[in-house]
């Protein structure tokens, strides 16, 4: 009998072997998948960065005469406004402020212009450029700093994204071929690990793969999303179809600018009004006295030249007859003042999707109307009489399940006219009255007044957390969370900031940005430090970061803000984050441990504390 041949040894397959497999595939698959996003977030910003200096170059000139006029209008409106609501003992007291205020403004430098240079045009076709993208997704998926195992190793790869990021908006192909030779390879392996512990190793890096994916993903919605992308599609497109967009644009935003002039004399006007009737009147003047006037549309400071243009760009497609129903109703506003109102209450209601409660019954209507007009002595039925080929009141919609009643425009070209009518200070005097009659009407558990209840934004920006505040004194009284672009203060907000019915504070927490909003009455009381207790309670706090206030640091300039400072005397309204050396987490670990939270608040699974607020 011959001796047996010798034979290889083969390890049968487990389902845990079988497991680090399909681990190891999923990780390398993710890892290609951040590594995309991360190239298209990239090459937009780039192409965005082209795109914002093209803008800057061809509009910043009449962009700031026009801002020029806008500011000297908004300054006449605010002494109006001072004279019309604020009690005489606080006068002075008051003017001192606004005149620290404009002086501000007139010292402060205008937006700066992106500099061409610093944006190269990002290769878009041939073997170099998708050589470059090739090694840019390459570099990416071996460095991405979210992917690294430890703080160390994050500092270590944000480095080095910092200037493989730099090549690529560069253009430098052998920069990165260079970089590449250098610091390409697999990552290094865990040396000594059981089989169960590389595969609980894989299953959280998984895990974590998948959240750094999903934040990609909402930051490149975000970008898509924003002004400057909204403006760079609708100019592409009307290039595409051989129309020079930025000569059109310049003719429509010279109109607004000379628009803006007229506006002077408006407001001048307004404000010798407010002085007579202040010098008549021997009592204290209060809120209820009378609504201050509105200022002219602004873009918000975030991106003031783009939102701007982007309102230019609705205006070129505006209809002749969009624009003769404009001029009707600025000459309206004087001729038929309750008309106009309740077009503008109108347009309000057919902006939110679902219709405004508080407009969808007659006494509803009824008392905004009469807050919003008072003095003018016409009664809303006689309005809606008058107005009843415009618009009536009534069922908005009728289906198999829901009838729903409420305003609705009878003359659909009257929803394209009024964007275009509100350039006029008269008609934004009128829209911003109407605007702060939309809130439920409700009693004020704090200053114990009957209020129309405001609607803002409590958090904006990695969260939005709806509220309705006091107006006289800015107690909150109800804040939920809704789908985005459902409710009035989704649709309305821009209008609300723009005429400064509120204010928006924004905190830079590592590579995001989250906003609050206040009202102006509250600038006066509010100090800094009130405000950075909002920011440690509605995000850190409300999301499970663990970093007491005291080690919570707001800059300004890089330099940390005086907490003592009232709001109203700080130069900007934007602020850095920063943490004290005592904190637990860094910024960039808060950053995420708040997108976690806010991804997983509806899961079932979710703990008391991540429950939506009463």
């Amino acid at each position: 009998m011959s001796a047996s041949l010798p034979r290889s040894l083969v390890l049968a397959d487990s389902p845990l072997r079988a497991r680090l497999l399909e681990l190891r595939a999923e990780a390398e698959s993710l890892r290609d998948a951040i590594a995309q996003l991360d190239l298209d977030i990239e090459t937009l910003r780039t192409t965005l960065g082209v795109f914002d200096a093209r803008v800057h170059g061809a509009l910043r000139e009449l962009h700031e005469g026009h801002q020029r006029a806008v500011g000297v209008v908004r300054h006449l409106e605010r002494w109006a406004e001072l004279l019309e609501t604020t009690p005489r003992a606080d006068i002075a007291r008051r003017a001192r402020r606004l005149d620290a205020r404009r002086a501000r403004e007139l010292s402060s430098a205008p937006e700066e212009a992106p500099v061409a240079e610093e944006w190269p045009a990002p290769a878009t076709g041939g073997d170099d450029a998708a050589e470059l993208k090739s090694l840019y997704r390459r570099l990416a998926r071996r460095y991405h700093p979210d992917l690294a195992r430890d703080e160390d190793g994050q500092v270590r790869a944000a480095s080095l994204m910092v200037r493989i990021n730099a090549l690529y908006r560069a253009g430098d192909l052998a920069g990165l071929r260079a970089l590449a030779d250098q610091a390409l390879g697999a990552e290094p392996a865990e040396e000594g690990l059981t089989l169960e512990r590389e595969v609980a190793l894989l299953e959280a890096r998984r895990a974590r793969f998948v959240e750094v994916l999903e934040g990609l993903k909402e930051e490149l919605a975000a970008l898509e999303a924003c002004p400057t992308a909204q403006l760079w599609r609708k100019v592409t497109e009307r290039e595409a179809s051989g129309r020079d967009a930025f000569a059109d644009l310049r003719r429509e935003l010279g109109e607004r600018t000379r628009s803006a002039y007229d506006d002077v004399r408006a407001a001048a006007w307004a404000l010798e009004d407010a002085v007579r009737r202040y010098n008549r009147k021997a009592t204290e003047l209060g809120p209820a006295a009378g609504r201050g006037l509105g200022r002219a549309f602004e873009a918000p400071r975030r991106a003031p030249l783009v939102r701007w243009t982007l309102e230019g760009l609705a205006s070129l497609k505006a209809s002749p007859e969009a624009r003769r129903r404009a001029e009707w109703l600025v000459g309206a506003a004087t001729e038929r003042p309750a008309v106009v109102s309740l077009v503008l209450f109108t347009y309000a209601a057919e902006l939110v999707p679902h219709g405004l409660e508080t407009l969808a019954t007659l006494e509803g209507l009824r008392e905004r109307f009469d807050a919003a007009s008072p003095g003018r002595g016409t009664r809303l039925e006689e309005a809606l009489v008058e107005a009843a080929d415009l618009l009536e009141l009534g069922v908005r919609r009728a289906g198999p399940r829901v009838v729903q009643t409420g305003l609705r425009f009878r003359d659909a070209t009257l929803a394209e006219a009024v964007p275009l009518a509100l350039r006029s200070h008269a008609l934004r005097a009128d829209f911003r009255r109407v605007l702060a009659t939309l809130g439920e009407t409700t009693r004020c558990p704090a200053c114990v007044l009957d209020v129309f209840a405001v609607p803002l934004y409590r958090l904006r920006g990695l969260d939005d957390l709806h509220a309705w505040v006091c107006p006289a004194c800015g107690e909150v009284l109800k804040s939920y969370w809704m789908p985005r672009g459902q409710d009035v203060q989704s649709v309305l907000n821009d209008a609300f900031l723009d005429l400064e019915l509120l204010t928006e504070w924004t905190f830079r927490l590592g590579r995001a940005s989250v906003a609050t909003q206040l009202l102006p009455v509250q600038l006066e009381s509010l100090s800094v430090a009130h405000l950075k207790r909002r920011f440690v309670e509605d995000v850190l706090a409300r999301h499970g970061v663990d970093v007491p206030e005291k080690h919570v640091r707001l800059l300004q300039a890089q330099k940390p803000v005086p907490e003592r400072r009232l709001l109203a005397d700080c130069p900007t309204r934007s602020f850095s984050v920063a943490f004290a050396p005592g904190a637990k987490v860094s910024v960039s670990d808060a950053l995420e441990r708040v997108r976690y939270r806010i991804r997983n608040r509806f899961r079932p699974e979710a703990t008391s504390e991540e429950a939506p607020p009463s």
